[in-house]
């Protein structure tokens, strides 16, 4: 399913600010919540069906979502998953000359998207950018 990104207010029908029982709403199906870290305070909506992970501030009021496989995450009509770092990450600095590029990834503040890739620091070798 595909979602669209709206900087800063959020993706698809999920909206940040929602309450948690606003975006299950919305999102649908399947949900299980968990701590993502041992230390943390607050709970994750993981929908696995659909490759979303809802993250929630204190209250249950939505802050951040994050995407993996079968969701299509769409900035600017670019589905954002499937497409190799370095390509998506020149697209970006095109738009957003302040990207901030590390080992997992790179985070675009201008436009409140970060995109991970857990096996990105094995791989540097291999990006030209």
């Amino acid at each position: 399913m595909e979602y669209e990104i709206k900087p800063y207010i959020g993706v698809g029908s999920i909206e940040f600010g929602m309450t948690d029982s606003q975006v299950r709403s919305v999102v649908g199906g399947e949900f299980r919540s968990f701590k993502k870290t041992p230390i943390s305070e607050t709970l994750t909506d993981a929908f696995s069906d659909k490759g979303i992970h809802v993250y929630y501030r204190k209250l249950g009021i939505c802050e951040a979502v994050e995407f993996g496989s079968p969701a299509e995450p769409i900035f600017m009509g670019k589905n954002l998953i499937g497409i190799p770092f370095g390509e998506i990450a020149q697209e970006f600095e095109l738009l957003d000359n302040s990207i901030e590029i590390d080992e997992n990834g790179f985070t675009s503040y201008k436009y409140g998207i970060g995109v991970f890739v857990p096996t990105l620091k094995e791989s540097m070798y291999d990006l030209v950018m």
